[in-house]
């Protein structure tokens, strides 16, 4: 039987994650976010790379319950400069070619900026997540490929915590404009909830899975626990009533463990119209 230590020892886990749905078919997910020292020591050739081009800020190796025997991780990404974003677009490529038939939203979505500085014209993708496993010729491939806008405006965009402004409108009209009709549906959802609710605008990510599947996500940080009913009350209006339930429910068992720092979360909509909530602590 495998004994989990990281359940008796949280000093490796930098955060837990907790993925709902309302749908019967779509289990819950929950994930270990094992901090970047934890993380980093193991060697993970795949990364030499993008360790050259010193473009590893921070490194999260996460163990799911849905993903056995895979290697997942994600990237926050360093040195964003628009040649060492091009080459990331043509290095994931190799690991994931469908990625290429995604160019036409990947343009839309490099409308995002995070900053005015000449030369990071596509910084704003600046967290990368890849679920990895190994090819018939001992390649390693992508079954996966998350990635990740950072929606603010930062002065230094390899220190996206410090010195920025979130434009909260004018991120969510970029996002509608592109549009892909997920996103364009998460913005109405994100304009009531930011309109009953005091929450900061922190990412847009979109997952692209080897299957075929496509997930979009908007993330939100630094609200209070009214956000739940709030978030509960919207998406009931759109019909997604087991999920409503499901996030009050949450809401209940989280008020009950204080010790769990409520960080973040995201509403996530699939390519085939299934609605989902991430939470993280």
């Amino acid at each position: 039987m495998d004994t989990h230590r990281e359940l008796e020892d949280f000093s490796g886990v930098e955060y837990l994650g907790l993925n709902l749905s309302g749908r019967e078919r779509m289990e819950t997910v929950f994930k270990i976010y094992h901090t970047t020292v934890e993380s980093s020591r193991t060697d993970i050739p795949i990364l030499r790379p993008l360790q050259q081009r010193n473009m590893v800020r921070a490194l999260n190796r996460i163990e799911d319950t849905v993903n056995g025997g895979k290697l997942r991780l994600e990237i926050g990404l360093a040195n964003r400069t628009d040649e060492n974003m091009r080459w990331l677009y043509r290095w994931l490529c190799e690991m994931y070619p469908g990625l290429g038939d995604k160019r036409e939203d990947l343009n839309k979505l490099s409308e995002l900026k995070c900053c005015e500085l000449p030369g990071f014209q596509y910084a704003a993708m600046y967290f990368l997540g890849m679920i990895l496993s190994a090819a018939p010729d001992g390649r390693t491939m992508a079954d996966a490929v998350k990635l990740h806008y950072l929606l603010r405006d930062c002065e230094d965009p390899d220190k996206p915590g410090k010195n920025y402004t979130v434009h909260q409108d004018a991120c969510l009209e970029t996002l509608r404009n592109t549009g892909i009709k997920a996103f364009i549906q998460l913005y109405v959802v994100m304009e009531k909830l930011l309109g009953r609710v005091s929450a900061e605008l922190w990412m847009a990510a979109v997952d692209y899975y080897r299957s075929g599947s496509e997930k979009y996500k908007i993330y939100l940080k630094e609200y209070q626990s009214d956000i739940y009913e709030r978030l509960a009350e919207i998406l009931r209006e759109r019909g997604e009533c087991g999920l409503a339930e499901i996030v009050l429910a949450y809401a209940e068992w989280v008020g009950q463990h204080k010790e769990l720092e409520q960080y973040g979360l995201a509403v996530c909509l699939t390519g085939a119209g299934q609605w989902s909530v991430n939470f993280y602590h």
